[in-house]
């Protein structure tokens, strides 16, 4: 009769090993389980907040440059329809 757990490989042992070594150095607090997670997330936090500030940012830069390209291309349409004007009093001999 066959054996109803199967004998490990030897990629199986080395996974068990893997995790009995993690168990292991989380239990002392050893890298990568060192404790230090509340420097790491305090270092997320502030680098959170320079990105949020600098959105900010382009937020104000991008509107400004909306209004700056409103304001040439309002120009800019004001000054061909004069110049159309012009050409066509010109072509049809109002002035």
């Amino acid at each position: 009769m066959a054996d109803p757990i199967p004998f490990p490989t030897e990629a199986a042992r080395a996974e068990l090993s893997n995790l009995r070594r993690a168990i292991s150095l989380e239990k002392r607090g050893e890298p990568p389980y060192d404790g230090g997670m509340e420097a790491r997330i305090a270092k997320l936090e502030t680098a959170l907040e320079f990105v949020q500030r600098d959105i900010g940012e382009l937020r104000t830069d991008v509107r400004a440059i909306r209004t700056t390209d409103f304001r040439i291309l309002f120009g800019a349409i004001i000054t061909v329809a004069l110049g159309l004007a012009g050409l066509m009093g010109k072509g049809f001999h109002w002035f």
